[in-house]
C-alpha cells in the first residue's frame, strides 16, 4: 500500500488572540464578471473558525493524491474533537502511515479514497490498522509567498 501525503505537523492552534481580517461581503463572481456592487466591510476574526482550539492543529499537505479538492503544500486545519463522518476529509495513519484522504463508510465497508482519480482508494484487510487523527475542517492554499 503506497501512501502518498506526508503531513507535516505545524502545531496545535491557540486561541488566545483574535485574528481578526477586514472582510468584504460581497461575493466574488468566479464565472463571468458581473457589475461592480456595494459592499459591507466587516471584520472577521479567523478563530471562528475553530471549535475546539487545545485539540485543532495546523498541517501542511505533501502529495497530489488530494488535488481537484486540496492542493499540493496546502494548509489543513484540521480539529481532532470532530467525529469523522462519511465523506469528511481526515487525516488518518494506516498502519503508522499518516495520509490524508476522504473518508468513505458504509454497512460493509470502511475505506480512505484519494479525490485524484488516478489513485485507487485504500480497503482494509485483516491486521491493518486505521487510526483517525482528525477532521480537515478547513484548508488554505497559497497562490503567492509574502514578502518578508
Amino acid at each position: 500500500m503506497t501512501i502518498v501525503s506526508n503531513i507535516q505537523n505545524l502545531g496545535l492552534i491557540s486561541k488566545n488572540k483574535p485574528l481578526v481580517l477586514k472582510f468584504i461581503d460581497s461575493p466574488v463572481s468566479g464565472g463571468f464578471p458581473s457589475p461592480a456592487q456595494d459592499f459591507a466591510e466587516s471584520e472577521f476574526d479567523l478563530n471562528d473558525l475553530i471549535k475546539s482550539p487545545n485539540a485543532t492543529f495546523l498541517m501542511r499537505i505533501n502529495g497530489d493524491s488530494m488535488e481537484k479538492t486540496i492542493a499540493n503544500n496546502s494548509l489543513l486545519l484540521v480539529d481532532c474533537k470532530e467525529t469523522p463522518r462519511h465523506n469528511d476529509i481526515v487525516v488518518a495513519t494506516i498502519n503508522n502511515d499518516l495520509t490524508c484522504k476522504r473518508l468513505f463508510k458504509n454497512k460493509q465497508q470502511i475505506y480512505l479514497k484519494a479525490d485524484n482519480p488516478q489513485y485507487e482508494p485504500i480497503r482494509f484487510n485483516d491486521g491493518d490498522e486505521l487510526k483517525i487523527f482528525g477532521v480537515v475542517i478547513s484548508h488554505i492554499v497559497e497562490h503567492r509567498k509574502c514578502l518578508q
